[in-house]
């Protein structure tokens, strides 16, 4: 606050020493032209062709016109006058001054000539003008500019007061370039330290005004661009542009307006493109560049009103604003507020208003400044408070990721459930070689990239500690190898390598285990063993032990491949391994499988040994334990959850009745997608005594239970108007009625994730299957929860 008397004491002294002569007599008059006239054709227009200024106001705004101006000067005093006049602005483009009947220039300025052309060594347009007593001197003077603000009038100034002006001038823009220079400096070199955007903007902000003003006091022409070139002249539009742009970026991030205020931070991002298109318009066409004076200034004044309006808001309705800072802003506003109103010719000009954009940057300066404390001490606070919150932003993060992976699970697995199913459905017909060819091809691509989707959202899981296996399924151990072993079976084949799978001991014919992990294993590592193979062989060999109520299996799998180094061994099961291999992707992969085969192995109590050597191939041995299946009731369906819905908004009516007994089957499928829906008719449509329905949504299939009845569903879990969990809830909560409270449901979902699962469950479903689902596994299940006569598949 010290630092405020003495600038506006200063202020005072430059206003009261800047008084024009009041000792001459001057009269003007004037007319402009769209196109450029000749000094002898003007010379020659009659009198009246001149226009007298109303209410002596000269200035003319922004103007790309020609002005020309009769100036008459009379000295009614006994003594010679020895002055200067000043004509025009800094930035104006061309002046050229001469006597009534002279067609040669006396006098040239403006900012597009050389300043060494100029008679006098200044920034200003000044004219050296004498006068002897008791005469008159006529004078006419022409103006161009390509955009400018123009003010015709002449100041006209006497040696002596010239010259004070000038000191006390002086004195005032030195220090208001100082302060700006030392502003921009500390609040750099805070930026640097603190990593606050606000410091960065509003350092940048304060070098883009002082190009600004320093173009409009003529200094950016006399020392940087003194040569008179278009771009020197331009300069101005182009400081005025930065100077908004990076006002609303400190502005923003100083009020926090994208954290409290969305959506007026949309305005501002209006303004950030807005912005930068009138930068554009300045160098495009001399017709978009005079356009582009008037709409900078009317972006600055837009902008200025979204500040205010901004600042009012955030301090009386969401949270108080630094007072230093409100004072601060009000008075920039305040001063760029009528330097833009002057430009547009909406103000008079004088000292005041011509440097009112001075007056409000000192000031908010002088009160930013103070404003700086506070605004440190806030971001120690904010810096104490984010490492609190640093752990609860890190279980956001968390369960935005578990999200995601969620959904690429639903939104990768549906059309591949849909490829699947179709290639399946083929390869049951009797085609020609061709057809069988391609598809097999169709269905192998299609298993990989399965294959690919599971490597991720497993290796997802791993990182969280999330993988756990689903021990209660029962599966065929028989169909898992057959399965998997045809599809690479086929890949080799396609390579030209022999590949063989040798069951030495029968398999029982039910295992009980996760079969989904057992499969991922099996299959990872015969996709090594064909995908590093390129000659040769590859041989898969099972032997199976009945250990009680254990089965073990030990697996042994050979090829005759690139081999590994001990070195490269030591790190086969570290994930992306190809890429620290550095193989080109010559044998592509994720360079995820042995990664998850080796945690899936842990989970399995299993071991698993390999044995490698570069040239020679890769031996793998698996010895792992799995159940025997035990005979167990009917499941039966979970207790009723508790709903965070409210059911009674849905129109649904208890079925009456009890469920008649039947040998058929009656399926209802609540599939939102039409591809799925497809699929499941298509593996169910050749299953004898059995019923499919299809429902769109959750709430469709409540309504179809209302009147009909049905034996099993099989639930989708997204879907619209109702998702799966909701209508399982429903259901077990008894909307429909006690005969429909125990039905069997069996989730048949895209979204393969542990968490979905466990929800799902917990909801009340009585079984889980991801697609795409197998037609032998699903068979089996309707048969299991059913009860009834075993489906033939």
């Amino acid at each position: 606050m010290k630092f405020l008397s003495p600038l506006i004491f200063l202020l005072l002294v430059c206003t009261a020493s800047i008084a024009q002569n009041s000792d001459l007599e001057v009269q003007v008059s004037y007319f402009s032209s769209s196109s450029a006239l000749s000094i002898e054709d003007v010379q020659a227009f009659p009198k009246d062709s001149f226009h007298i200024p109303e209410h002596g106001k000269t200035e003319q705004g922004f103007s790309n016109k020609h002005y020309w101006l009769k100036l008459n000067i009379a000295n009614p005093q006994s003594d010679e006058f020895e002055g200067f006049m000043e004509l025009g602005r800094p930035v104006t483009d061309y002046i050229e001054v001469y006597q009534s009947n002279d067609p040669k220039a006396i006098w040239r300025g403006g900012d597009r000539i050389p300043f060494e052309e100029r008679s006098k060594a200044h920034r200003l347009n000044v004219f050296p003008l004498e006068l002897s007593a008791e005469s008159n001197q006529s004078y006419l003077i022409h103006y161009k500019s390509d955009g400018e603000t123009l003010d015709l009038q002449p100041k006209i100034y006497s040696e002596e007061a010239f010259y004070k002006r000038q000191y006390s001038e002086q004195l005032f823009l030195g220090l208001f370039y100082g302060m700006l220079f030392l502003s921009a400096v500390i609040y750099l070199f805070f930026y640097t330290g603190l990593r606050e955007k606000a410091f960065l903007h509003y350092g940048l902000y304060v070098i883009s005004i002082a190009m600004l003003q320093g173009s409009l006091d003529g200094f950016s022409y006399q020392y940087l661009f003194s040569s008179g070139s278009k771009f020197g002249s331009q300069i101005i539009l182009l400081s005025g542009v930065l100077t908004n742009f990076f006002l609303l970026r400190y502005s923003a991030s100083f009020l926090k307006v994208k954290e409290l205020l969305p959506p007026i931070y949309n305005l501002f991002r209006f303004f950030y493109w807005a912005i930068p298109l009138v930068g554009v318009l300045i160098y495009l066409s001399d017709t978009t560049l005079y356009w582009s004076y008037y709409l900078s200034n009317i972006n600055g004044l837009l902008s200025l009103i979204l500040i205010l309006i901004t600042v009012v808001y955030l301090h009386f309705r969401v949270q108080r604003v630094d007072p230093f800072f409100l004072t601060g802003i009000f008075f920039l506003v305040m001063g760029l507020l009528a330097f833009v109103l002057n430009n547009l010719s909406m103000l008079p000009n004088n000292f005041w208003i011509q440097n009112s954009a001075k007056f409000g940057i000192a000031l908010e300066v002088v009160f930013l400044s103070l404003s700086m404390t506070n605004l440190i001490g806030k971001l120690r606070e904010e810096k104490e408070r984010s490492q609190e919150e640093a752990l609860q932003k890190s279980e956001d993060i968390s369960a935005m990721k578990t999200y995601f992976m969620s959904n690429i699970s639903h939104e990768l697995r549906t059309p591949i459930n849909a490829i699947l199913g179709i290639a399946t459905e083929q390869l049951e017909r009797e085609l020609g070689a061709e057809e069988m060819e391609n598809y097999r091809i169709v269905r192998s691509a299609s298993f990989n990239l399965l294959s690919n989707v599971n490597d991720i959202l497993d290796f997802e899981q791993i990182e969280k500690g999330q993988l756990e296996l689903d021990q209660s399924s029962v599966f065929d151990p028989l169909q898992v190898f057959t399965d998997v072993t045809d599809s690479w079976g086929f890949e080799a084949r396609k390579k030209g390598l022999s590949f063989d799978c040798v069951m030495v001991d029968e398999l029982p014919e039910k295992l009980q285990g996760d079969e989904k992990r057992f499969r991922q294993i099996l299959n990872n590592l015969i996709s090594n063993a064909v995908k590093f193979t390129a000659q040769g062989s590859v041989r898969l060999t099972v032997h199976c032990t009945d250990q009680g109520e254990h089965c073990r299996i030990r697996m042994n799998l050979s090829d005759t491949g690139i081999g590994m180094s001990q070195a490269e061994l030591s790190q086969i099961f570290e994930s992306f391994n190809q890429m620290k291999l550095n193989n080109k992707r010559r044998y592509g992969g994720l360079g995820l499988g042995l990664t998850i085969v080796q945690h899936l192995v842990k989970l399995f109590g299993a071991k698993i040994e390999v044995d490698s050597e570069p040239g020679m191939g890769t031996n793998v041995k698996l010895d792992l334990r799995l159940a025997h299946v035990k005979e167990a009731e009917k499941p039966m369906s979970q207790e009723a959850m508790e709903m965070d819905f409210d059911i009674s908004s849905f129109d649904l009516r208890a079925y009456q009745g009890e469920i008649p007994d039947s040998t058929k089957i009656r399926v209802l499928v609540a599939e939102d997608n039409v591809m799925n829906q497809m699929i499941l008719k298509r593996l169910l449509a050749t299953i004898p005594n059995l019923e499919l329905e299809i429902a769109n949504d959750g709430l469709l299939a409540l309504q179809q239970m209302s009147d009909k009845a049905f034996d099993i569903i099989l639930m989708d879990l997204q879907m619209p108007n109702m998702d799966g969990y909701e209508a399982t809830a429903a259901i077990r909560s008894g909307a429909l009625g006690e005969a429909y409270q125990k039905i069997p449901i069996i989730a048949v979902t895209a979204d393969a994730t542990m968490s979905t699962q466990k929800r799902a469950l917990q909801t009340g479903m009585d079984s889980f299957m991801t697609k795409p689902v197998r037609k032998e596994q699903l068979v089996q299940k309707i048969h299991e929860l059913t009860g009834k006569m075993r489906v033939a598949s």
